[in-house]
């Protein structure tokens, strides 16, 4: 069974620091993510969802080997969502001064995340991609 331990050595391998680690998101995360699960890219930001289910907040995007996953964690709250990689039209990434802003494109509509952490942002679009050049839908 993983620990969140694991998970959070995990998360620093990719670009998470410790501000990330400490959110509430990341120890969401255990809840959802599987024991054989591999986590390939996670970004931390502000995110707006542009489609039926219109949303905001700050929250994590998670790309596993499986499906991404959006984890936003507030006291007495929580917003979970799921996605397959079938559904994922692309990934873009764009940057000014210190802030970078994901768009993940999807067949239901788009994500958008700011972030602050490049490292993590470019390693989330490399598993994207990835997973999404790998297995054209």
């Amino acid at each position: 069974m993983r620990q969140i331990e694991d998970i959070k050595i995990e998360l620093v391998e990719l670009g998470a620091n410790l501000f990330d680690i400490l959110l509430p998101e990341t120890r969401a995360l255990l809840n959802y993510i599987h024991d054989d699960e591999i986590i390939n890219g996670v970004v931390y930001g502000q995110y707006k969802k542009n489609n039926i289910a219109k949303g905001s907040g700050r929250g994590l995007l998670v790309a596993t080997d499986r499906r991404i996953l959006l984890i936003d964690k507030k006291p007495m709250f929580l917003k979970f969502d799921e996605f397959s990689y079938e559904i994922i039209g692309g990934v873009s990434y764009s940057n000014v001064g210190t802030s970078g802003t994901v768009v993940l494109q999807s067949r239901t509509g788009d994500i958008s995340i700011q972030t602050y952490n490049s490292k993590c942002a470019k390693n989330f679009i490399k598993a994207i991609e990835s997973k999404t050049l790998n297995n054209p839908t």
